[in-house]
């Protein structure tokens, strides 16, 4: 029930792969799951971890680990550094 390549076609498949690895550098923002973007949005709009919880029915020390790994995936140190990515990224509307 498997598959076999041979050998001249395994090394080709594999160069192919490495060759599309290294030539698209990956979004970070591709990398946060749903929820990490729900709370994203949400904490770029101002919302504290409680309220954000209260949104989206989970407790305030869900939303504090969501934030977090958002924030290391996008490299972000800040709230203000997250509004900022949030305002360049389209996510939130710049308000005149």
């Amino acid at each position: 029930g498997r598959h076999y390549l041979s050998p001249p076609l395994s090394e080709r498949a594999i160069e192919t792969y490495a060759e599309k690895a290294n030539s698209t550098p990956m979004d970070p923002y591709e990398t946060l799951t749903t929820r990490e973007r729900e709370v994203l949005h949400l904490a770029a709009e101002g919302y504290t971890n409680t309220a954000i919880g209260d949104r989206l029915s989970i407790s305030a020390r869900t939303v504090e680990t969501h934030r977090a790994n958002l924030m290391r995936k996008l490299g972000l140190q800040t709230q203000t550094d997250l509004i900022r990515y949030a305002l360049h990224r389209g996510i939130i509307p710049l308000q005149d």
